[in-house]
């Protein structure tokens, strides 16, 4: 997670956990990180997300 008094405010699409992200081809990244929050259903929603981003670049 980030630090709302330490960490930068990153423009939109620019954040580390957003432009780690992104679909290489086939890979997609799933899991808590990219959503930078450190919880179970950040993982779960960011697992729903890769998959539809594979989705839709087919």
């Amino acid at each position: 997670e980030y630090m709302q008094l330490w960490d930068p405010q990153w423009e939109p699409g620019k954040a580390p956990h957003e432009i780690a992200r992104r679909p290489i081809g086939a890979i997609a990244i799933a899991n808590s990180d990219a959503g930078a929050s450190a919880y179970t259903h950040v993982a779960i929603d960011e697992a729903h997300r890769a998959i539809s981003d594979l989705v839709d670049a087919t």
